[in-house]
């Protein structure tokens, strides 16, 4: 993975979790929560190193706020769950297990 994809990635993130001027609703939150867990495993199924995501995760526990703090628990949690998964080889699979893992965050963070 490039550091231009790192950047986009970081970028999306910011930009899913500050573009709100009112408290964001729990739907909001739970896309946001699904965007994250969307990019890791893609990340995950094309090969980039763990390394990779857990350094843009910690670029928000080092902002030294609590919710970069809790920004970068949820990552790694997502980013531990999204490594732990085998790699698909075909590109359909690598789509199917990418929708299965968003999803999952998606409902589990809605049922919470």
């Amino acid at each position: 993975m490039s550091k231009l994809s790192g950047f986009i990635l970081v970028s999306v993130l910011l930009a899913t979790t500050s573009a709100y001027a009112s408290p964001p609703t729990k739907k909001d939150i739970c896309l946001t929560v699904s965007v994250m867990a969307q990019n890791v495993m893609s990340m995950r199924q094309i090969g980039t190193p763990i390394s990779t995501p857990l350094a843009i995760s910690q670029q928000f526990a080092d902002d030294g706020t609590a919710s970069g703090a809790e920004t970068t628990k949820l990552m790694d949690g997502i980013i531990m769950d999204a490594y732990s998964q085998d790699l698909r080889y075909s590109e359909r699979m690598q789509q199917t297990s990418i929708n299965e893992f968003t999803t999952k965050y998606y409902l589990a963070c809605m049922q919470d």
